[in-house]
């Protein structure tokens, strides 16, 4: 379906300066596929436009009380290249220009941060941009501010302009003075901390039905305990500072009406509590929570698309309960967790390990490779024949070739789809709860998964499948089969 709407031959929505572009208005017409029609894309908000676009990690921060480290958070997110947006209060009527040059209840992007010597002292300054691409901030630092004559030629060559283009610097403090919320995505959590960390995702997928699953929040005493309840172990990186934050958890109600506009979100939130009682098997009752306090929880229950939290945890298990503020509200939702992981250590073990056993070159031939499996991998365990010379030739003859033949997007890693595919080629059987289980633990934050984690995924699995084979034979009993495979891929 590539018919664009046009009135007079001439496109009616977004359109490209140039007559031959049409790229603008087929991602519009995909958007509104989305949203249900082009009505439904009018108004919004910027941060549901992001998430859409990017599927990206999404914060919320409101400025009228930012966070300590906001200037560090917003300077990682300039250099990480995320999405920045943020909006100026309502005021008595939206869309209306301020004596100071702003538009009231009006959405501008973040489009660079820089910290400036003027009169010797340090200055802090945020870019941004009308997206009307005219009407600018008349205060400090604006385009005519005499400040720029502060500082040095370099700083004003480099930043300073007096094109009417939208686009205007300010300070820090007036921009936290003048916005009301500040919006920041990005495709991973990179952005969250100042540390070269590795972050480990999870993903749940839930819902709350009437009767059954949707017992409010935790003021409903005697129907909390129904909720969707998640259990989740934290380890890893901690610190005892306030601001030692390490994990990001994300709730989303899904949209159950076909047309945006027709979605009525509910107020949502979640509480997380920390497992004691580890024997505990399938739900917590309702004599768990009356006795254990969250250890951390939304700050208010919001009838937004997503509320988030950026917590820190200590090494442990932990039960979040994610539910609507009142009960036998129906919705779906998607739970994730985003959390800090220690691999600085294991990926030197695998780093040395290889190196004791590959060549000059870093490689190995497959006669190489069969001594690693059964001797590393396998452990001399050979009951089941152990990993033959033909099969370790296949291996290394097949594995660049399964994953560039898969790699269709060419982007050097496979995606989800693409590496059911690789899964598929290789000859090994899996399920869809098993191949979400490989992405999460071999993808990096995004979920794609790099041709050297590929190469570790296939040798694990390669191996679990002979060893678990093996096992389910001699108990004769294969349906057990997956059982087994997905135990193996986190033991």
């Amino acid at each position: 379906d590539d018919k664009l709407p046009t009135l007079d031959g001439r496109l009616i929505f977004v359109r490209s300066q140039s007559q031959n572009e049409f790229w603008p208005a087929l991602l519009e017409k995909a958007y509104a596929k989305v949203c249900g029609s082009y009505t439904d894309m009018t108004a919004g908000t910027p941060s549901e436009a992001m998430m859409d676009f990017t599927g990206g990690v999404h914060i919320y921060i409101q400025l009228s009380e930012p966070p300590q480290n906001l200037w560090e958070l917003m300077c990682r997110a300039g250099k990480s290249g995320v999405l920045m947006c943020c909006g100026t209060d309502q005021g008595t009527s939206s869309n209306t220009l301020s004596p100071n040059g702003l538009v009231l209840g009006h959405a501008y992007t973040v489009t660079g941060v820089i910290q400036l010597v003027s009169r010797g002292k340090p200055v802090n300054l945020v870019r941004l941009w009308n997206p009307w691409r005219t009407g600018e901030w008349k205060g400090d630092w604006c385009d005519r501010s005499p400040l720029w004559q502060t500082v040095s030629p370099k700083d004003r060559e480099k930043c300073h302009a007096v094109d009417d283009d939208g686009e205007f610097w300010m300070t820090l403090e007036d921009f936290c003075k003048l916005y009301s919320d500040l919006d920041i995505c990005g495709m991973n959590p990179n952005f969250l901390d100042e540390t070269s960390c590795q972050w480990k995702t999870s993903v749940h997928e839930g819902r709350w039905v009437p009767g059954t699953t949707a017992g409010g929040c935790m003021n409903n005493k005697d129907t909390f305990w129904t909720n969707p309840q998640f259990r989740v172990q934290i380890s890893g990186e901690f610190s005892e500072k306030a601001d030692g934050k390490n994990t990001f958890v994300s709730l989303i109600q899904k949209p159950d009406k076909r047309r945006r506009h027709l979605v009525k979100n509910q107020h949502i939130g979640f509480s997380i509590f920390e497992v004691t009682y580890k024997a505990q098997i399938g739900k917590f009752p309702a004599s768990f929570f009356s006795t254990q306090r969250p250890v951390a929880q939304t700050k208010t229950f919001m009838n937004a698309r997503e509320v988030m939290e950026f917590i820190r945890l200590k090494p442990g298990e932990y039960l979040i309960v994610p539910s609507t503020f009142k009960p036998n509200e129906s919705a779906s939702f998607l739970l994730t967790i985003h959390s800090k992981i220690e691999t600085h250590e294991e990926d030197e073990k695998k780093k040395r390990f290889f190196r004791q056993h590959s060549n000059k070159y870093e490689e190995v031939d497959a006669e190489q490779l069969q001594k690693i499996l059964n001797d590393q991998i396998l452990k001399g365990d050979l009951k089941s024949g152990g990993f033959s010379i033909d099969a370790c030739r296949s291996m290394v003859a097949l594995m660049d070739d399964i994953f560039f033949q898969t790699d269709v997007s060419r982007t050097g890693t496979l995606s989800l789809s693409e590496l059911r595919n690789a899964i598929i080629a290789s000859g090994i059987k899996v399920n869809d709860e098993l191949l979400n289980l490989m992405a999460l633990r071999y993808g990096a934050s995004s979920g794609h998964v790099t041709l050297e984690s590929f190469i570790s995924l296939i040798l694990r699995l390669e191996s679990m499948f002979v060893l678990n084979t093996w096992n389910i034979k001699q108990m004769d009993c294969y349906s057990l089969y997956f059982q087994w495979m997905y135990v193996s891929m986190y033991t």
